[in-house]
Protein backbone atom coordinates (compact mmCIF):
# COMPACT_ATOMS: atom_id res chain seq x y z
CA UNK A 1 0.00 0.00 0.00
CA UNK A 2 1.75 3.17 -1.34
CA UNK A 3 0.95 6.69 -1.07
CA UNK A 4 0.05 8.17 -4.72
CA UNK A 5 -0.51 11.75 -4.23
CA UNK A 6 -1.72 14.55 -1.38
CA UNK A 7 -4.02 17.21 -2.44
CA UNK A 8 -5.22 20.31 -0.41
CA UNK A 9 -9.08 21.15 -0.66
CA UNK A 10 -11.62 23.80 0.94
CA UNK A 11 -14.80 23.20 2.20
CA UNK A 12 -17.73 22.52 -0.68
CA UNK A 13 -20.30 23.25 2.22
CA UNK A 14 -18.86 25.96 3.55
CA UNK A 15 -17.23 28.32 1.06
CA UNK A 16 -16.63 31.39 4.00
CA UNK A 17 -14.55 28.76 6.05
CA UNK A 18 -10.66 29.25 5.93
CA UNK A 19 -10.35 25.95 7.05
CA UNK A 20 -8.37 23.28 4.71
CA UNK A 21 -8.98 19.43 3.63
CA UNK A 22 -6.43 16.91 2.77
CA UNK A 23 -7.21 14.10 0.57
CA UNK A 24 -4.34 11.13 0.40
CA UNK A 25 -5.10 8.46 -2.30
CA UNK A 26 -3.58 5.27 -2.08
CA UNK A 27 -2.59 2.78 -5.06
CA UNK A 28 -5.11 0.21 -3.65
CA UNK A 29 -8.69 -0.02 -2.68
CA UNK A 30 -8.93 0.21 1.28
CA UNK A 31 -12.26 -1.24 1.98
CA UNK A 32 -10.67 -4.19 3.42
CA UNK A 33 -9.05 -2.29 6.85
CA UNK A 34 -12.52 -0.74 7.48
CA UNK A 35 -13.66 -3.37 9.77
CA UNK A 36 -10.37 -3.39 11.21
CA UNK A 37 -10.49 0.48 11.79
CA UNK A 38 -14.43 -0.28 13.24
CA UNK A 39 -12.83 -2.53 15.26
CA UNK A 40 -9.81 -0.16 16.99
CA UNK A 41 -11.07 3.43 16.73
CA UNK A 42 -12.98 5.00 19.06
CA UNK A 43 -16.31 6.59 17.98
CA UNK A 44 -15.80 4.85 14.57
CA UNK A 45 -18.64 4.93 12.10
CA UNK A 46 -18.68 2.31 9.66
CA UNK A 47 -20.86 2.35 6.66
CA UNK A 48 -20.11 -0.83 4.92
CA UNK A 49 -22.99 -0.17 2.29
CA UNK A 50 -21.35 2.54 0.75
CA UNK A 51 -18.39 1.37 1.86
CA UNK A 52 -16.78 3.73 4.30
CA UNK A 53 -15.60 4.75 8.06
CA UNK A 54 -15.20 7.82 9.27
CA UNK A 55 -13.54 8.28 13.05
CA UNK A 56 -11.49 11.06 14.88
CA UNK A 57 -7.92 10.81 14.55
CA UNK A 58 -5.46 13.40 16.15
CA UNK A 59 -8.49 16.14 16.89
CA UNK A 60 -9.79 15.64 13.12
CA UNK A 61 -12.60 13.86 11.18
CA UNK A 62 -11.16 11.07 9.02
CA UNK A 63 -12.91 9.58 6.41
CA UNK A 64 -11.68 6.50 4.57
CA UNK A 65 -13.76 5.87 1.64
CA UNK A 66 -12.37 3.98 -1.80
CA UNK A 67 -8.73 4.27 -2.28
CA UNK A 68 -8.56 7.63 0.11
CA UNK A 69 -8.47 8.86 3.22
CA UNK A 70 -9.36 12.05 3.70
CA UNK A 71 -8.87 14.73 6.93
CA UNK A 72 -10.97 17.29 7.83
CA UNK A 73 -10.64 20.94 9.20
CA UNK A 74 -6.60 21.73 9.49
CA UNK A 75 -5.66 25.66 10.28
CA UNK A 76 -3.86 26.17 6.97
CA UNK A 77 -1.75 24.13 4.26
CA UNK A 78 0.97 23.79 6.00
CA UNK A 79 -0.82 21.62 8.86
CA UNK A 80 -3.17 19.79 6.35
CA UNK A 81 -0.04 18.51 4.56
CA UNK A 82 1.74 17.22 8.10
CA UNK A 83 -2.22 15.67 8.20
CA UNK A 84 -2.06 14.29 5.17
CA UNK A 85 1.77 12.81 5.39
CA UNK A 86 0.51 11.39 9.10
CA UNK A 87 -2.62 10.03 7.83
CA UNK A 88 -0.73 8.18 5.26
CA UNK A 89 2.17 7.05 7.49
CA UNK A 90 -1.10 5.93 10.09
CA UNK A 91 -2.66 3.94 7.62
CA UNK A 92 0.19 1.82 6.11
CA UNK A 93 1.01 1.37 9.83
CA UNK A 94 -2.08 -0.09 10.08
CA UNK A 95 -2.61 -2.12 7.26
CA UNK A 96 1.07 -3.56 8.56
CA UNK A 97 -0.61 -4.77 11.86
CA UNK A 98 -3.92 -5.80 11.15
CA UNK A 99 -3.32 -9.60 11.18
CA UNK A 100 -3.55 -9.39 15.23
CA UNK A 101 -6.35 -6.99 15.04
CA UNK A 102 -10.22 -9.45 15.34
CA UNK A 103 -12.15 -7.11 12.82
CA UNK A 104 -16.05 -5.40 13.66
CA UNK A 105 -18.20 -5.78 10.89
CA UNK A 106 -20.76 -3.97 12.69
CA UNK A 107 -22.59 -1.06 10.65
CA UNK A 108 -22.88 2.59 12.66
CA UNK A 109 -26.48 2.70 13.66
CA UNK A 110 -27.10 6.04 14.67
CA UNK A 111 -29.37 6.92 17.97
CA UNK A 112 -32.49 8.12 17.95
CA UNK A 113 -33.14 11.79 19.28
CA UNK A 114 -34.83 10.35 22.52
CA UNK A 115 -31.42 7.93 23.14
CA UNK A 116 -29.09 10.83 22.94
CA UNK A 117 -31.65 13.36 25.10
CA UNK A 118 -31.78 10.72 27.71
CA UNK A 119 -27.58 10.40 27.41
CA UNK A 120 -27.07 14.14 27.93
CA UNK A 121 -26.62 15.90 31.67
CA UNK A 122 -29.34 18.34 30.47
CA UNK A 123 -28.33 21.61 32.48
CA UNK A 124 -31.21 24.04 31.83
CA UNK A 125 -31.17 26.09 29.49
CA UNK A 126 -27.03 26.24 29.35
CA UNK A 127 -27.08 26.45 25.51
CA UNK A 128 -23.32 25.76 26.06
CA UNK A 129 -23.72 23.45 22.72
CA UNK A 130 -24.82 26.40 20.57
CA UNK A 131 -28.13 24.83 20.40
CA UNK A 132 -31.46 26.22 21.88
CA UNK A 133 -31.80 23.64 23.89
CA UNK A 134 -30.99 20.34 25.07
CA UNK A 135 -33.41 18.59 22.58
CA UNK A 136 -32.22 20.54 19.28
CA UNK A 137 -28.87 19.17 20.52
CA UNK A 138 -30.38 15.91 20.72
CA UNK A 139 -31.92 16.50 17.35
CA UNK A 140 -28.97 17.33 15.92
CA UNK A 141 -26.83 14.27 17.18
CA UNK A 142 -29.47 11.88 15.73
CA UNK A 143 -29.01 13.51 12.16
CA UNK A 144 -24.97 13.53 12.52
CA UNK A 145 -24.93 17.17 12.58
CA UNK A 146 -23.33 17.10 15.88
CA UNK A 147 -21.80 14.68 17.76
CA UNK A 148 -22.40 13.66 21.49
CA UNK A 149 -19.17 15.14 22.81
CA UNK A 150 -19.96 18.75 21.74
CA UNK A 151 -21.59 18.92 24.76
CA UNK A 152 -18.93 20.40 26.92
CA UNK A 153 -20.92 18.92 29.92
CA UNK A 154 -20.37 15.22 28.65
CA UNK A 155 -17.07 13.23 29.18
CA UNK A 156 -15.52 11.56 26.44
CA UNK A 157 -16.85 8.59 27.21
CA UNK A 158 -20.19 9.70 26.93
CA UNK A 159 -20.63 9.44 31.09
CA UNK A 160 -22.05 12.80 32.31
CA UNK A 161 -19.78 15.36 34.13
Amino acid sequence: MNVVDIQLFSSQCNANSSAVNVRVVFDEDLSDLMPYLNATQKRCQYYPQYPAARFVLDGHWVLVRGDAVSGFVYEDEESAREGGRKLGAFLRAFDASRDSIEPDATPFDPPSVMEVFKSLPRRPACRDCGFPSCMAFAAAVAREEAQPWDCPWMEEDGATA
